[in-house]
């Protein structure tokens, strides 16, 4: 039983932070890990190495994309590299954002072999992310995205029944995507 304790500790202890919770360099939430309930966790991973074998994962990974597209002036020289240095900040959150979106969405946790790939054109900034996305047993599931009246995906007042019925939609697609994924029950 300890050898089985122990060989849990070895593949789990590669999701734990590795700083003490009160040193931690950024806000982030963290949990218990679900394997050994002692390390601290985040709740999502986003790495850009390919799984290791010794990580527990639950289900099947799939694709997951992230695009961004920015406008740009037609600038020359050190003005379009000025440029492009301002906007590759805001390309990176909003990659960041869409991600952590996707992966909610589909029930997941982490992404791995993410892959970032940026294309320069004199009016535009194309950003593409790519990676696999997975279900760690270690990290805790990912919270249902919520919905509200001040989302930038209403145009109108909306009410409350129509706020309803797309929160439900939501819940109805997670959980179509947890079946097709094969995680239904964590």
């Amino acid at each position: 039983f300890n050898q089985d304790l122990k060989s849990a500790q070895n593949e789990c202890n590669l999701c734990h932070i590795p700083y003490s919770e009160s040193s931690v360099p950024f806000p982030i939430k963290l949990s218990r890990c679900n394997v050994c309930e002692r390390g601290k966790v985040p709740d999502i991973l986003i790495t850009t190495i390919e799984p290791p074998n010794q990580l527990e994962i639950v289900g099947r990974g799939g694709l997951l994309q992230a695009r961004v597209l920015k406008l740009k002036k037609d600038l020359k020289n050190e003005n379009n590299a000025r440029e492009v240095s301002d906007l590759l900040p805001f390309l990176e959150y909003e990659l960041h954002r869409q991600i952590v979106n996707k992966l909610k969405m589909n029930g997941m946790n982490a992404i791995f072999g993410l892959q970032v790939q940026l294309a320069l054109s004199d009016r535009t900034i194309v950003a593409l992310a790519t990676g696999t996305a997975v279900y760690l047993a270690a990290l805790p599931s990912p919270m249902v995205p919520k919905i509200t009246a001040s989302s930038h995906i209403f145009t109108d007042n909306v009410t409350q029944d129509e706020l309803a019925k797309v929160q439900k939609k939501i819940a109805e697609k997670i959980h179509t995507n947890k079946e097709y994924y094969g995680i239904v029950n964590v």
